[in-house]
């Protein structure tokens, strides 16, 4: 059931579900009587989550096409949805709530109320849905550290928390302690984290770059697309049509696609 390194995607219709098995490959694993009323896909290392209708129900994936609702029993609706590599997140009327493992439908909460929540191998932040700042999850319920001011967007890597500043005039790296932050790179339209690491888009032109690890060093890898998805060992992308799905080749600006048309691509763990 395992495939790491992968990523998902779902039809333009959204009303099916793919995963990537390699070459130009793709297994279907949700049908359009499964995802009818599809919202949106989440992925990381802890799997792949579809959030389903206006309310938001979320279902796993648990492999060979089945999936578990997971949804909690507390109406409305869940808000923001992250996937670390241990687990799955939500935000629900004030609080965020941790799933208690694929075996099972219950939920912990965690904290109080979050705006946004970002995922990765790091771990997952969280922001204050007042002021916008930044909170670090720490592992124990109500346990969190604040770890900087609010940002445009966040992105999480294996090794640290990455932002675009509220302007987007700069992309800064989090250095592990207090709020100390670094700035590595100047303005970006959007920023995307995973294990293989950070990228950032031209806010001009769209242009893909890779940051090579220290201070405003990065690689031009590619042109624009309508999004780009980060796994363990290299970058998906959607061309700006959404026409098809590309994968980095790891040098210069060499690309493969891999894929036809999709609405949306996330980065899974397993699927």
């Amino acid at each position: 059931m395992t495939i790491t390194n992968t990523i998902a995607a779902s039809t333009p219709d959204t009303k099916s579900v793919f995963v990537y098995t390699g070459g130009t490959s793709w297994r279907q694993v949700a049908t359009a009587s499964q995802v009818g009323a599809y919202r949106e896909l989440h992925g990381g290392g802890a799997g792949l989550v579809v959030a389903f209708g206006p309310n938001r129900a979320i279902f796993l994936h648990i492999g060979n096409g089945n999936w578990r609702n997971l949804t909690p029993n507390d109406p409305p609706g869940t808000g923001s949805i992250a996937l670390t590599a241990e687990g799955i997140y939500a935000v629900l009327n004030a609080r965020v709530l941790r799933h208690n493992g694929i075996t099972s439908t219950s939920w912990t909460e965690i904290g109080s109320n979050a705006r946004e929540l970002y995922g990765g191998r790091y771990g997952l932040v969280a922001t204050d849905p007042t002021t916008g700042s930044l909170f670090r999850y720490l592992g124990s319920p109500h346990n969190w550290q604040h770890i900087g001011g609010p940002g445009a967007m966040f992105a999480v890597t294996a090794d640290s928390v990455y932002g675009l500043n509220p302007n987007k005039s700069g992309v800064f790296r989090y250095n592990g302690t207090g709020t100390n932050w670094t700035q590595i790179g100047n303005a970006a339209g959007e920023i995307y984290g995973g294990a293989w690491g950070l990228v950032a888009t031209n806010p001009t032109n769209g242009n893909l770059f890779r940051y090579l690890g220290s201070p405003h060093n990065w690689q031009y890898i590619g042109g624009p697309g309508a999004m780009f998805t980060v796994t363990d060992d290299t970058v998906f992308g959607l061309t700006p049509d959404r026409g098809a799905v590309y994968r980095y080749d790891g040098t210069g600006s060499s690309w493969t696609k891999v894929g036809g048309p999709a609405h949306q691509i996330v980065a899974i763990g397993w699927a």
